[in-house]
């Protein structure tokens, strides 16, 4: 019956170009399910027909969910490489760990080539300010009220001024100055 859902997933994802939506926890379940069948196979001879279906349903399966998780994976960068947003529903929760942990990198991405290129990335009014992080540091609201980090020892961010001078204050970070 999973296997018979799995394939179902797999080619519902495969026929289009979006996310589809999956159980949050499709990956605790198929782990289950594979761990089900080991322990149903061990207890069994394994010259016997029912040990030998249940070893190829269960590498099917495993290589069913390995094709599964790579189309999505590739599916959510290729929307991150394009801007587009991904609705956090449709992700399970291993993957919305992944989609976090990129999207940190996504942005500091962005940040680092702004710099590199002395235009894009720069604060298009005066009000940020350019700082490099001297500490590890959580998600912090903004002066503007928006969410920034977590931070990591010389990550680079562009925030709000008076954050920043806040931030330099307290010796959490340090002025960056660019000369374009």
């Amino acid at each position: 019956m999973m296997y018979r859902k799995l394939y179902e997933l797999w080619l519902k994802e495969r026929s289009t170009r979006d996310l589809q939506e999956v159980p949050p926890s499709l990956y605790e379940l198929v782990s289950g399910y594979i761990a089900t069948i080991g322990r149903k196979r061990r207890m069994l001879d394994k010259n016997t027909i029912e040990a030998v279906l249940l070893k190829h349903e269960s590498e099917e399966a495993e290589e069913l969910a390995e094709r599964l998780l790579e189309l999505r994976l590739k599916k959510i960068l290729e929307k991150m490489s394009s801007d587009d947003v991904i609705p956090i529903n449709l992700l399970t929760n291993e993957e919305r760990e992944f989609y976090g942990k990129l999207k940190d990198a996504f942005a500091r991405q962005k940040v680092i080539r702004g710099v590199l290129k002395g235009t894009a990335g720069r604060p298009r009014t005066g009000r940020n300010k350019l700082i490099r992080f001297a500490r590890k540091i959580p998600v912090i609201i903004g002066t503007d009220l928006r969410k920034y980090g977590p931070f990591d020892v010389e990550d680079i961010a562009y925030i709000p001024a008076d954050s920043a001078e806040m931030l330099v204050k307290r010796g959490v970070a340090v002025e960056v100055n660019v000369r374009a």
